[in-house]
C-alpha cells in the first residue's frame, strides 16, 4: 500500500516522495524505502516499530481489554508522557480495537518471535536520508530500538524529551517543525 501510494505520487508529481510514519507506519515507511529507494526522497520515522524487540518488550504489549475504560487508561499510560486531551475522545474505541482479531494476530505473530523486526540487514540497506524522531518517554517500544535505527547509514536521530510514543499528538509543533526542516533538505 505504501509503495503503491508512492508510485502514484511520483507519477502525478514527477519526483520522489518523503515517507512519514508513526509506530507500525514508521516501520512500513522504512521498509518501503528499502524495497523501492527509487520512489523515496527520504523517510521520517516517528517512534517507528521495526527494531528488534526482546521478550520483555513484547510482554509490555497488552492482549485485550474487557473493560474499555480501564483499557483506555492503560493505553494512555503506554502511549503518552502526558496524554493530550483529544486522545480521550477516541480512547474507548482505541481500547476496543486493540482486542480485535486482526490486531491480536499481529501481536501473537510478534510474541512468537517470527516477525519482531525488519532486521538489521534491511535497516542497514536503506540508502535514502532518514530522520528518526523518538519520544524519550515511550513506554510501548524500548529505547534500545534507537540503537538499531542509528545503524542506518546517515540516519539522524532526534530525541524528544517529555514525549511518549506518538510525537505528532503529544508534541505537534516540535514534530511538525522537525519534519518540515528535514523535508526541506531532500532533493
Amino acid at each position: 500500500m505504501v509503495i503503491a501510494c508512492a508510485e502514484k505520487m511520483k507519477a502525478e508529481h514527477g519526483r520522489n516522495v518523503a515517507l512519514v510514519g508513526n509506530s507500525l507506519g514508521g516501520a512500513l515507511a522504512l521498509y518501503a524505502a528499502h524495497e523501492r529507494p527509487d520512489l523515496a526522497a527520504g523517510v521520517v520515522g516517528l517512534n517507528p516499530a521495526g527494531a528488534e524487540l526482546s521478550d520483555e518488550a513484547m510482554n509490555v504489549l497488552p492482549r485485550d481489554f474487557p473493560d474499555p475504560n480501564a483499557g483506555a487508561a492503560h493505553m494512555a499510560r503506554l502511549l503518552f508522557h502526558r496524554t493530550p486531551w483529544p486522545f480521550w475522545l477516541v480512547a474507548r474505541d482505541f481500547a476496543r480495537h486493540w482486542g480485535t482479531p486482526t490486531v491480536q494476530r499481529i501481536l501473537d505473530d510478534a510474541r512468537s518471535g517470527s516477525d519482531r523486526s525488519l532486521g538489521i540487514e534491511v535497516l542497514t540497506d536503506i540508502h535514502v536520508p532518514v530522520l528518526i524522531l523518538w519520544g524519550e518517554e515511550d513506554r510501548l517500544l524500548p529505547l534500545s530500538s534507537v540503537e538499531d535505527f542509528a545503524r542506518i547509514e546517515g540516519a539522524r536521530v532526534q530525541m524528544l524529551p517529555g514525549c511518549g510514543h506518538i510525537p505528532q499528538l503529544e508534541k505537534p509543533a516540535l514534530t511538525r517543525r522537525a519534519v518540515a526542516d528535514f523535508v526541506k533538505t531532500l532533493k
